[in-house]
């Protein structure tokens, strides 16, 4: 356990605290400083540790969970050089020796472009070839972000050339930025015959710019981010093989792709505004897809013109899914807020209508009895819309809410309000499997809501209908009683509270980003 806590923290990122780290170390306040205090990394220190009588295998497979990512940033001021295999190297001779034998930690290369792509140092290129080297066999996993602000066109470069030489051994590309301007770039006649997962999150997405990937047979995973609305899709790339598949397009694109990808198993769709050439009667009239098992639909809304939720009722509309288990809607408003002076249609309640979309959705794919997580993000629906939907689905396993972000005060008292009666609603509800659940608000409520409705749930003597854990994210802390938890805690219910760090009144601000924990899982709550 130290040695995990050690390895954990010597790549620890403020804004990303683990799970089992946080429960383990007692809900620390600041782990990288225990950490310097508990343990010196130098030449002597590493020879006296016990760490050295660990087999090489075992560091082995603890350094290859590790190291996430080997990071090189080209600035415009200075290079930076964070790789995590390099820094497990210097320790000690002996861990040297392990990172050396172990080629996967060199296989993961993050490469941030903040300046042109010629302008980068023979020094840092030399050093993605050295990890490119030392990975051996293994597939690569590289991340290009394309950051520089300018109209140029990229050139080729030393970089380019490094990266083409190697397209046999890319397993997973991500290219984040000016993506279709580099793409072409890194075109070859050589068939990136290994890849599994390419990911594209670019300004705008045209389907030529995906050319070098149509013979990508080994193609499983593909993420298309178009911050340009498109509804046109590639129709030559390897869509029969993909399983995992991620677009952020126009909504005719989206249905286009549920026809070309046969074997999809998990989505997320984003769907955007489509643009004023797309072809509405080209939409199918009926979908059925039977390979898809896991579903998020996320709908858009950037101006405040635009009606967000007939997207995705026309989405649920033509679509069939008769072996889905998980289904997830996300509402992701411009900056996280809804915007104040949003003009709407009076008579039209879209809410209601997509309420009613989904549940039809479910009724005629015949999931209500198969489906066992639901997760509703920023999703505007009354406490009653809620459990409506809920009333359709009493196998659910896993339930998420987040409550919506809005930037007026008033109305958030509202979603205090609409969460407080959701809460009594679902003391009440009959979810025999309900197992997991998890709420993310902007503040708490001044009554015990949600003690009263935990101890009911979790007060049932038969294991197999018990609530088994808790999750609440808030913005605040101010009503919540710590000490009624922790009661709820010895009787067994694994309940975590933590609060975004971005509220300066909190005692736990100190951190500057991320989540701190104010209420973590009891050791004998989580085995």
């Amino acid at each position: 356990m130290v040695l995990w806590t050690i390895l954990k923290y010597s790549n620890y990122e403020r804004s990303k605290i683990g799970f089992a780290s946080v429960a383990s170390s007692g809900e620390m306040r600041d782990p990288v400083a225990r950490l310097d205090q508990h343990m010196s990394v130098n030449g002597n220190s590493g020879k006296k540790s016990h760490i050295q009588k660990l087999p090489v295998e075992i560091l082995s497979l603890i350094f290859g969970y590790v190291v996430s990512t080997n990071t090189f940033s080209f600035l415009a001021d200075g290079d930076i050089v964070s790789s995590t295999a390099t820094k497990l190297g210097l320790t000690c001779s002996h861990w040297r020796a392990v990172c050396l034998s172990t080629p996967q930690i060199w296989a993961t290369i993050s490469i941030e472009l903040w300046r042109d792509l010629d302008s980068v140092g023979p020094v840092l290129v030399h050093g993605i070839k050295l990890h490119i080297s030392r990975a051996q066999d293994v597939p690569l996993q590289i991340s290009l972000g394309l950051f520089r602000v300018g109209d140029r066109e990229y050139a080729r470069s030393a970089l380019t050339d490094l990266l083409r030489a190697n397209r046999h051994r890319w397993g997973r590309l991500e290219v984040v930025g000016r993506a279709h301007r580099v793409l072409s770039l890194l075109e070859s006649d050589v068939r990136p015959s290994r890849l599994r997962h390419l990911e594209v999150d670019s300004s705008l997405v045209p389907p030529g710019s995906l050319r070098s990937f149509h013979q990508a047979a080994e193609l499983r995973s593909m993420t298309l981010v178009s911050h340009r609305t498109y509804d046109r899709l590639d129709p030559l790339l390897p869509w029969s093989h993909i399983t995992e598949l991620h677009l952020s397009m126009a909504l005719n694109a989206v249905l286009r792709s549920l026809l070309l990808c046969p074997k999809i198993q998990t989505a997320h769709f984003s769907i955007r505004a489509v643009t004023q050439d797309a072809e509405y009667h080209l939409l199918p009239p009926e979908i059925h897809h039977h390979a898809m098992r896991d579903l998020t639909v996320e709908v858009h809304h950037i101006t405040r013109y635009e009606e967000p939720f007939e997207l995705a009722s026309n989405f649920f509309t033509v679509l069939t899914c008769p072996d889905l288990e998980s289904l997830s809607l996300v509402y992701n408003t411009k900056n996280g807020v809804l915007w104040p002076g949003f003009q709407r249609d009076p008579s039209i309640d879209s809410e209601s209508q997509l309420q009613a979309t989904v549940s039809q959705f479910l009724r005629r794919s015949g999931v209500t009895e198969r489906l066992t997580k639901l997760s509703l993000k920023r999703v505007p629906f009354s406490s009653q819309q809620v459990t409506d939907l809920l009333h359709l689905l009493p196998d659910i396993v896993e339930l998420e809410i987040e409550e919506l972000q809005q930037n007026v005060h008033r109305l958030s008292r509202v979603n205090q309000i609409v969460t407080a009666s959701f809460l009594d609603h679902l003391a009440s509800l009959c979810l025999p499997r309900l197992k997991v659940l998890s709420f993310s608000v902007l503040a708490d409520w001044e009554f015990n809501n949600l003690e009263r409705m935990l101890k009911v749930r979790s007060s049932s003597l038969h294991p197999v209908t018990r609530l088994h854990s808790v999750l609440l994210k808030v913005h605040s802390v101010r009503y919540i009683s710590l000490v009624r938890l922790r009661e709820l805690q010895r009787g067994g219910l694994a309940v975590r509270v933590i609060q975004e760090l971005s509220d300066k009144k909190s005692p736990y601000s100190s951190v500057p980003s991320g989540f701190s924990v104010v209420l973590g899982y009891e050791p004998d709550c989580y085995r």
